[in-house]
Order: structure tokens, then C-alpha cells, then sequence
């Protein structure tokens, strides 16, 4: 297995750094409940079935499963522990009441509308960078006979 690049590296601590955010700990019902139970702590083999991360590894989960027993990367949210093979976020790092969270997250979320249908996620992203660091970008679908189609727009939190 060749190494995992840099960005993609890069990448993938972001997603998981999102995992653990305020605001997805907020409105995320299933995390939540993970996080109640063993101490904060998520088992890699769980972490390795969320859509995102396989998506980012080509849904290849033995990748990113080696990517997690090799993760190592500096964080004010999470910590790792290897040996175990789990992930939380920092004991230090109490979730704030979801009023607040939730209001400061909204001040940094904008919502952009009259994008191409077919645009691809990692594209939409390229381009919302060049106008600040990008924390999360959520794609808004449609139901459609055969599953789900990009509407055009996106909620981003700088």
C-alpha cells in the first residue's frame, strides 16, 4: 500500500476534526450517542464506515483503516489513541450549550445558490477556499427516483 498523500492526509484529519466539532456534536444524533458511551472514545472499525472518509479513500476501508493506526496529527479537539484503535474529542473540550454553539456557528455560515447540478464536492470546495478557510461545506439534495441530486446549492461555515 503506498503512503497516503499530504493533502489527502490533510483531508481526512479535517473530516474527522468535523466529526467531533461543536456544531456536528449539536446535530448529529448517531455521534452523540457514540460519544456517551466508552468515555468519549470511537473504535476506528466504526469510523471507518462514514460515507465521507470512505468516499476520500475510494471506499477502500483497509486504507483508511492503515491510515488511522498510522494517524498521527496535532489537534486542539481530538486525541488518538493507537493501540486502542479509538478517537474522541479532548476531555478539555466540553461541548458549549447549543444555544451558544449554535449561534456562533450560524454567524460564519452563509448559504450559496446557482451551482451547477453536476458540480463534484471536492471542486464546490476548491472554490469556496479561495475565499477563507473552509470548516464544513454540506451539499443540499433533492429526492429523485433513483436516490439523490445536487439542488444547486450549499450551506458553507467559514
Amino acid at each position: 500500500m503506498q503512503p497516503i498523500s499530504d493533502e489527502l492526509n490533510a483531508k481526512l484529519c479535517k473530516q474527522l476534526e468535523y466529526y467531533f466539532s461543536d456544531y456536528n456534536l449539536h446535530t448529529n444524533a448517531f455521534i452523540k450517542d457514540l460519544i456517551t458511551k466508552d468515555n468519549g472514545w470511537i473504535r476506528f472499525e466504526t469510523l471507518n464506515t462514514f460515507n465521507r472518509l470512505k468516499q476520500l479513500v475510494d471506499n477502500n476501508s483497509h486504507e483508511l483503516h492503515e491510515w488511522f493506526k498510522n494517524l498521527t496529527f496535532n489537534s486542539d479537539l481530538i486525541e488518538v489513541n493507537v493501540s486502542d484503535e479509538k478517537v474522541r474529542r479532548r476531555p478539555d473540550r466540553p461541548l458549549p450549550p447549543i444555544d451558544e454553539a449554535l449561534k456562533e456557528y450560524n454567524e460564519r455560515t452563509v448559504h450559496l445558490d446557482g451551482f451547477p447540478v453536476g458540480s463534484a464536492y471536492e471542486d464546490l470546495m476548491q472554490w469556496l477556499q479561495t475565499y477563507g478557510s473552509v470548516e464544513y461545506m454540506e451539499m443540499r439534495y433533492k429526492k429523485t427516483k433513483t436516490g439523490q441530486a445536487f439542488k444547486g446549492c450549499l450551506f458553507c461555515t467559514y
